[in-house]
Parts: structure tokens; sequence; C-alpha cells
């Protein structure tokens, strides 16, 4: 239910999942207006756009938000982030967690 304004340019540059979403015959590209993604959490689309812009993700080290944006990264093909996510991922690593981290 919440929205966040973002640039076509942003998304699609060298992200062959976006790229295709705004430049194909697909609804998105067509409209051009609003893209609706609802299988991320609205922190972790955030994430996910802050590092679009800027390269960073301020809150990856957090452990509620990596795996999910390393989820998400693997989805929308952000392969940077994605290795990102895994470095972090590592340092998380625990006894009590690996289970989880398996999926």
């Amino acid at each position: 239910g919440q929205s966040v304004g973002a640039h076509i340019v942003i998304f699609s540059a060298g992200r062959p999942v976006f790229s295709a979403m705004f430049q194909s015959g697909l609804l998105e590209s067509k409209s051009r207006i609003v893209v609706i993604i609802d299988h991320i959490e609205f922190d972790v689309f955030r994430q996910l756009l802050i590092y679009l812009y800027t390269g960073m993700t301020p809150k990856v080290t957090e452990e509620s938000i990596t795996q999910l944006l390393f989820v998400a990264s693997d989805k929308y093909g952000v392969e940077a982030l994605k290795y990102e996510c895994v470095n972090v991922l590592k340092t998380l690593l625990k006894i009590k967690n690996a289970i989880l981290n398996l999926f």
C-alpha cells in the first residue's frame, strides 16, 4: 500500500530483469506510472532502491533484512548487491541460524 518514486533509467541500468520490464511490451513499460511490487517488504525494497541509486545499503548488516535483501537482489539480477549480502550473511552465520540460511 506504500509508494515510492524512482527513475526507470536507474532501475534498468545493468539490471536485466528491470530492463526487460520497462523495455518490452509488458504492462509496466506501457504505463510507466505505477509498478506494483507486492512480494517484497517495503523496507527491503527501500534498501534495494537505495542501493540502485547509491551503491550502498545502510541496513545490509541487519540480520532481519540481509536474507530478504539477498532474495530480492537475486530475483531482480542485482548481482553486486547479492554478493554483498552473501558476504554479510557469512559473517552472521551461527549454529542457531544455519538451517534458516540454507533456504
